[in-house]
């Protein structure tokens, strides 16, 4: 079991909510309304970046990757 700091668990927490928050990432409200496909692409590479930065462990990014390609 991988135990984090505090500080790390609280920026963890935050970038999954807004991730998740309203299905799509954080910045496509700003770009405008993507299309699907844009919006997929977008969301596996924030989910990429989450899993390289240690945020995600492979098992939470091999689950949301498979929602989000369902």
């Amino acid at each position: 079991m991988l135990i984090r700091p505090p500080v790390v668990r609280e920026m963890r927490h935050d970038l999954w909510v807004k991730m998740t928050k309203s299905g799509k990432p954080a910045s496509a409200s700003q770009q405008g309304t993507p299309s699907a496909a844009e919006s997929r692409i977008s969301q596996l590479k924030q989910l990429g970046e989450l899993l390289a930065s240690g945020v995600l462990t492979e098992e939470e990014f091999a689950r949301e990757k498979a929602r989000i390609l369902r």
